[in-house]
């Protein structure tokens, strides 16, 4: 399974997929609060299933290509510059209530790092 649904339902829906017995990709945030994402990693520990939690832009093919080249030393990385542009009128979470830019800064954040730098705990994560 494959969540890429509104925030609130990412744990639940995560839970469920795991009880029925499937494998689970759940896009960023895992869940709304620590210990709902903490009682989700326990339970993926108990079913034994594949569970993760990242950023779908990773699978995407042009991105896996220039991590590939990369980490396999083909580039070198000389600088980083990277701008995120928001076209949106407003900023509105999946609820219709306003939010602040951190979540959409930090996840383009984390998925250029894993990108550009194989190395970085964002790799890692």
């Amino acid at each position: 399974m494959i969540l890429c649904t509104p925030t609130q339902l990412h744990a639940a829906q995560a839970v469920a997929s795991l009880n029925a017995g499937k494998h689970v990709q759940v896009e960023i945030p895992l869940a709304d609060s620590l210990p709902v994402a903490r009682s989700v990693v326990q339970l993926q520990h108990s079913t034994g299933r594949v569970a993760m939690c990242g950023h779908t832009r990773r699978f995407n093919a042009s991105h896996q290509w220039l991590h590939q080249r990369i980490t396999a030393g083909a580039f070198s990385l000389q600088q980083m510059n990277v701008q995120t542009y928001f076209f949106r009128r407003s900023n509105m979470n999946a609820l219709g209530q306003p939010r602040s830019c951190t979540d959409h800064l930090l996840w383009h954040h984390a998925r250029t790092r894993w990108t550009c730098l194989p190395g970085s705990a964002a790799a890692r994560s």
